[in-house]
């Protein structure tokens, strides 16, 4: 059996690994909103210019919109999918914390009785995470009843 911290090894690493899976999915997401933002702004840019008529324009701001949403939901699904992995972890730091009766943990990450996840962690991975994909979802529906005229 593993001792202690031969286990808390293992949990950091673990630990580590889903953040880092939780923080590149939000990143990509930024990354592919910039490019939708890019592309329809241009797209209304041209019909401004009178570079393409406006049921062009319509069209092709709506598929990319609805492209766009699509992206959204998806990944908020990652990142609600791997907020609630990282969530299991650290109720596994919890065990570990619970199991240690030499005090082999003391001076690392997990102790002095650390609460996870502790009130940082939530804002930044749990409310960010999860809030910043529902913002693009308003947004890229605004723009779907915008430029097809619901919106009055």
């Amino acid at each position: 059996m593993a001792t202690t911290l031969e286990q808390y090894r293992i949990y950091l690493e673990q630990d580590k690994h889903e953040c880092n899976l939780l923080l590149n999915r939000i990143n990509t997401l930024l990354t592919s909103q910039t490019l939708f933002v890019a592309t329809v702004s241009f797209l209304y840019s041209s019909l401004q210019k009178e570079l393409v008529t406006q049921k062009v324009a319509v069209t092709a701001v709506t598929a990319v919109s609805a492209i766009a949403l699509l992206t959204v939901m998806l990944a908020l699904m990652a990142i609600l999918l791997g907020s609630r992995i990282l969530r299991h972890w650290h109720r596994q730091g919890e065990k570990l914390i619970d199991s240690d009766a030499n005090g082999d943990l003391v001076g690392c990450h997990l102790a002095p009785r650390r609460h996870l996840p502790d009130k940082t962690h939530t804002w930044s991975i749990d409310v960010f995470g999860v809030s910043l994909p529902a913002v693009f979802v308003v947004f890229w529906v605004l723009a779907i009843c915008w430029v097809q005229g619901w919106l009055g």
